[in-house]
């Protein structure tokens, strides 16, 4: 995420609620936690469901939360992101 083009900056003029403040407040937690090289680097594109199970345990987040985190570097595409969420 870039922060300098967001609507609301940490600090900044207009303070971030509800909607936009959760959605940006889950990207970093999903940065953090699993950081983008971590993932790229043991997750691969297009994974089953039993690979992301198994690849939960890593960073020892929920299934979901990978699954948002592998969406979010391209990793799953819409339909398989759906597909695994259902």
């Amino acid at each position: 995420m870039n922060w300098a083009t967001s609507s609301c900056t940490p600090g900044g003029e207009r303070p971030c609620a509800g909607p936009e403040a959760e959605r940006q407040a889950n990207d970093f937690a999903s940065a953090f936690l699993m950081p983008a090289a971590s993932v790229l680097g043991h997750m691969p594109a297009g994974a089953r469901v039993d690979q992301i199970l198994s690849g939960k345990r890593i960073w020892k987040v929920s299934t979901m939360a990978l699954t948002y985190r592998m969406h979010d570097l391209n990793l799953l595409t819409d339909w398989q992101y759906r597909s695994t969420c259902a």
